[in-house]
């Protein structure tokens, strides 16, 4: 369409300085079920509140974060975008199920770095 910009083939990669960590030590391992079967808003089946500390990192560690939609598989009614401020994460494990795993190629890579990951119920992710 006249005025439409037209979007690159590919994407720039991860700065040169990031380093693999598909092969790190991991210091600390951590899973975060976002929503719940009903479709609750919570995270490990807790409220989310900006005052409680929930984890606790060390500087400099590797920490490796299994991330799952609670929501039963198939459903893919509620996506929920999972973010992390002020640093990026790579992808060391993409799980799929149900309708997702036959019908659709995943949305991330193993390997890709992100900062934000699309959730839902037939899709899961393992990050560091």
């Amino acid at each position: 369409a006249p005025g439409m910009a037209k979007l690159p083939d590919s994407l720039p990669g991860p700065p040169s300085y990031y380093p693999d960590l598909r092969g790190a030590d991991v210091s600390q391992r951590e899973e975060l079920a976002f929503s719940d079967s009903s479709g609750g808003n919570v995270i490990n089946d807790k409220i989310f509140n900006v005052s409680r500390a929930d984890w606790h990192l060390s500087l400099g560690s590797v920490v490796e974060w299994r991330l799952t939609g609670a929501e039963a598989p198939g459903t893919g009614a509620k996506t929920h975008p999972y973010h992390q401020h002020m640093t990026h994460f790579q992808v060391v494990d993409v799980r799929m199920q149900g309708p997702a795993k036959a019908e659709h190629e995943p949305l991330v890579a193993v390997g890709d770095w992100r900062d934000t990951l699309p959730l839902y119920g037939d899709v899961g992710f393992t990050i560091r």
